[in-house]
């Protein structure tokens, strides 16, 4: 019997062919991972894909084969594991071990990602613990990275009546950006982000899967804005996007990723 999928958001590499794809999941089981992404790869083509794990030093490896495409909103193909490099499928057993337990708001614990002390000299940290969910929808999107905060300028850039605007928040899966006019729920935008520590913008496609208006934010307290996920990047997206986070943790006086 197959084992439940679980919506986790996760840095996803997609390499066939000629062509490579930085993205993010949004489904994840023992047998496999939903994969957004608005031009996937037909069925029975075979992928070779890299997810990255919190606190994880090295992407893991999967050898994969796409059996359904997914239309709509939810864009993107299910690809079932063919095969795993070494100790990767030890990895994200225990990662999904981890969000059975409920919805983490901290970064789920790197020994649990290394169960046979695969990181030696490193002390086993104190295991995370479970919060409770604040909404239904957020126990449905289990968090597995954290948000960094941050103010850079971020632009929509196939909004119509551009306004620039900024970002409140940053993680590895995707960004929230301050704004009173919010794209409309599941929209495919194009950000470029002025990411901090970095020259120039770097650009890519997203999904809103989050929004928050100005009469939602007033009655709640929070910022009024759009949480977009990361999809259909390529390589330089992604180193840009992980130096910008090591940058802003130095900056915030704590240790790279």
């Amino acid at each position: 019997m197959p084992s439940p999928r679980i919506a986790i958001v996760l840095p996803v590499r997609v390499a066939f062919g000629e062509t490579v794809v930085q993205t993010t999941s949004q489904e994840l089981s023992a047998e496999g991972v939903m994969v957004r992404s608005l031009q996937p790869p037909a069925p029975g083509t075979e992928v070779q894909l890299q997810l990255q794990l919190p606190g994880a030093p090295v992407l893991v490896a999967f050898t994969a084969v796409v059996r359904a495409l997914a239309a709509g909103k939810e864009s993107g193909f299910w690809a079932e594991f063919l095969a795993a490099a070494p100790g990767a499928g030890e990895r994200l057993s225990a990662l999904l071990a981890a969000h059975r337990a409920g919805p983490w708001r901290t970064p789920v614990p790197l020994g649990s990602l290394y169960p046979r002390g695969l990181l030696e000299g490193e002390p086993p940290p104190a295991a995370a613990q479970p919060a409770p969910a604040s909404s239904d929808e957020e126990a449905k999107n289990q968090r597995t990275f954290p948000r960094h905060r941050a103010r850079f300028v971020v632009r929509f850039e196939n909004v119509e009546e551009f306004v620039l605007q900024y970002a409140a928040n940053i993680s590895a899966g995707g960004v929230f950006v301050a704004t009173e006019f919010p794209p409309a729920m599941d929209a495919i935008v194009t950000v470029a982000l002025e990411l901090p520590g970095q020259e120039g913008a770097l650009s890519t496609r997203g999904q809103v899967v989050h929004r928050v208006t100005p009469e939602q934010a007033a009655a709640s307290g929070v910022d009024a804005g759009a949480g977009v996920q990361f999809i259909d990047a390529d390589d330089a997206f992604r180193t840009g996007l992980d130096r910008a986070i090591d940058f802003i943790l130095t900056q915030n006086g704590k240790a790279p990723a």
